[in-house]
């Protein structure tokens, strides 16, 4: 799947200033999802599994935003890798490496982790990214349904799809 005609500037707008994450859990957050996106970038799958394996479990509730904002991560890579075969292979090996990290989280977390390990996202969040990918008009309907998703799951699953896309921007 690749993107073709979404605004991919609007997707990071309409996410800005939304409440995500506590305060409390906030820097960590930042300073590992940063580490993420620069392993990524390199294509250092090892450097990118240690910035994901401290994502996990980070933050409350049974699917925890840190485990929100992976998911999200590797749809955005999914749709990003385009042809390239290192993004193609980054991809297999990081969604291997995160899959061995959800035991590290709540029981209903680690089952959705793991599906999207396997490229299998509930039913929101692959309509939003079809839709996005595809540059279709109901875009933002899509993604309205994806942020009503939960406390902050939604959110934290769009935030990490629309950062996980920027970091592979020749695909788009």
């Amino acid at each position: 799947m690749r993107a073709r005609g979404a605004d991919w500037n609007e997707l990071c707008a309409a996410l800005e200033g939304r409440e995500i994450f506590g305060p409390w859990f906030e820097p960590d957050f930042e300073r590992e999802s940063r580490r993420l996106q620069r392993a990524t970038r390199a294509l250092d799958v090892q450097a990118a599994a240690r910035a994901a394996a401290a994502l996990v479990g980070l933050g409350p509730g049974s699917t925890p935003a840190g485990d929100d904002f992976l998911i999200g991560w590797i749809a955005g890579l999914a749709v990003t890798k385009g042809g390239n075969a290192a993004r193609a292979s980054f991809l297999e090996k990081f969604r291997r490496e995160v899959s061995l990290q959800k035991q590290k989280t709540h029981p209903l977390s680690a089952r959705y982790l793991g599906e999207a390990c396997e490229l299998r996202f509930s039913e929101r969040l692959a309509d939003f990214v079809r839709a996005f990918a595809a540059g279709a008009a109901g875009w933002r309907a899509a993604l309205d349904r994806v942020l009503a998703t939960g406390h902050s799951s939604g959110a934290a699953a769009a935030l990490g799809f629309a950062r996980a896309a920027l970091v592979w921007p020749g695909a788009r």
